[in-house]
């Protein structure tokens, strides 16, 4: 601030000798010293707007560097996150992988199969490539007898959350697990 006041004020001095100078003999009218007023206010807000504008500079640095050392944070954060999701994925396959029992994930709408592990090949005696391309083919292996007592489960979407339900499974070559 002050040097934008000091730059307007020997600004306006200067003009105001200068005026006088111009004027020579004669006594400096009202029009030169609205001329030298009118000066100084542009100069004034000149020097206001400088210094404003130094602020705000000054302003914008400062949340520029801090909001930069925010994003380091978040980016620091975000890769610690992920590692800590492909560890979590990586130890759910092999968890899902080494169980006995069949297990699997269904998208919502119970049209996809998200994800079923090994032991579907072992029991069902079906590829899990089938399984993925044709999901139905896991309903159409469940005996007919357990049939009527599996199908709310199938049927009703609530109760299909933490399902748990054994029946028995009519392998391709006639068996039954």
């Amino acid at each position: 601030k002050r040097a934008g006041f000091a730059t307007a004020g020997t600004s306006s001095l200067i003009l105001l000798i200068r005026e006088i100078r111009f004027a020579g003999d004669h006594a400096p009218s009202g029009v030169t010293f609205w001329n030298v007023g009118m000066q100084v206010g542009v100069y004034l807000l000149a020097g206001r707007t400088m210094s404003a504008l130094r602020t705000l500079t000054r302003d914008l640095k400062w949340r520029v560097s801090d909001r930069a050392a925010a994003l380091e944070r978040e980016a620091v954060e975000r890769v610690q996150t992920e590692e800590q999701l492909l560890k979590t994925v990586q130890q759910l396959r092999q968890l899902a992988e080494n169980l006995t029992d069949v297990f699997w994930l269904r998208d919502a709408g119970a049209t996809r199969i998200g994800y079923v592990n090994p032991a579907f090949e072992k029991i069902w005696g079906r590829s899990t490539r089938d399984l993925y391309e044709r999901p139905q083919v896991w309903w159409e292996a469940v005996h007919p007898d357990d049939r009527e007592r599996v199908n709310p489960f199938v049927q009703n979407p609530k109760v299909r959350v933490g399902y748990d339900q054994e029946y028995r499974v009519v392998r391709p070559d006639g068996s039954v697990r």
